[in-house]
């Protein structure tokens, strides 16, 4: 049976696997369990598990760029190594990189990386310090850090809760 993960809410938007149908799903409270689901449009059956992360996390795909070394001041550093940041929440994000570019010194869990990215449709650039929580292959056989961020600033904060908005 197929599924679809959404966030449990009173009012959810929930699309079909099978047919991308979007339905808007009411109840008077959250769901508290996954729950099987029939699409209005095609009529097909399939589950609709619920994602309980305490935080939103959005898919992107943001290039980036990251170091071990804290005193980096720019982009063009030699020490800096470039991958691309898949997902991103209020509290950490996922940066997949080259399987050949991998260096088990570097990207490993609990290194401390310095993380510099620009958000889509601004020129800023935001940098951050990550803490690294998992490293994994992936089934296209890339590499993906899991970050979670370190003392975020109100003002890094702020940005990013904006850009995470709906």
């Amino acid at each position: 049976m197929k599924t679809v993960s959404v966030y449990p809410a009173v009012l959810m938007k929930i699309p079909c696997p099978h047919c991308g149908f979007e339905h808007e799903h009411m109840q008077s409270a959250p769901p508290e369990a996954d729950f099987a689901f029939k699409c209005t449009n095609c009529k097909s059956d399939f589950l609709v598990k619920l994602n309980v992360r305490h935080y939103y996390r959005k898919e992107v795909s943001i290039p980036c760029y990251y170091t071990t070394a804290m005193d980096v001041e720019n982009i063009l550093d030699p020490r800096i190594k470039t991958g691309w940041i898949v997902d991103i929440s209020r509290t950490g994000c996922g940066i997949e990189y080259s399987k050949l570019k991998h260096s088990p010194l570097d990207e490993r869990k609990g290194n401390i990386l310095l993380i510099f990215f620009t958000f889509p449709g601004q020129r800023d650039l935001f940098k951050v310090q990550g803490e690294i929580s998992a490293v994994f292959e992936t089934p296209t056989h890339k590499m993906k850090m899991g970050i979670n961020f370190l003392n975020l600033e109100q003002h890094q904060q702020q940005r990013l809760s904006v850009f995470l908005m709906p």
